[in-house]
């Protein structure tokens, strides 16, 4: 994967700002009482497009108000263009994403929960205490 440029970090800042004030303002109308965070915004190298990750405090609800944000893609990038549009020369188009990186990290946090690791013993070794499908004879 490639470094971001710092011209990239910064129109990232730039527009995760941007996005969430114009969320903040227009809150009822493209959320209603859902809380959703901006996690991260990746422009593309040549800034024509950029990746807006969101996360929803609700996330059954992330696909509806998702699909809602992309039909208003339109209207987001004018009123972001209109309020950037002295120091970017062309807004980027919007893409916006769930960010399920919060989701992914209880998963794993509840896998290794789940592991089953009996304390350490100066017996003999007995791999069958580490796993229930342990096989002796089988090689792989």
């Amino acid at each position: 994967m490639k470094k971001e440029t710092t011209r990239q970090k910064k129109v990232a800042k730039l527009l995760q700002k941007e996005i969430s004030e114009l969320f903040l303002r227009n809150r009822q109308e493209f959320f209603g009482d859902e809380m959703v965070t901006i996690t991260a915004v990746r422009p593309a190298p040549d800034l024509s497009v950029a990746k807006v990750y969101l996360s929803f405090f609700k996330p059954e609800s992330g696909a509806d108000l998702l699909k809602k944000l992309n039909e208003n893609q339109k209207n987001i990038r004018h009123a972001i263009a209109t309020k950037l549009r002295n120091e970017l020369r062309i807004a980027p188009h919007l893409n916006f994403y769930i960010d399920d990186t919060q989701s992914e990290a209880y998963k794993m946090d509840y896998l290794l929960d789940s592991l089953r690791i009996p304390p350490p013993s100066a017996d003999k070794f007995n791999p069958a205490d580490y796993s229930e499908e342990y096989d002796p004879n089988d090689n792989d």
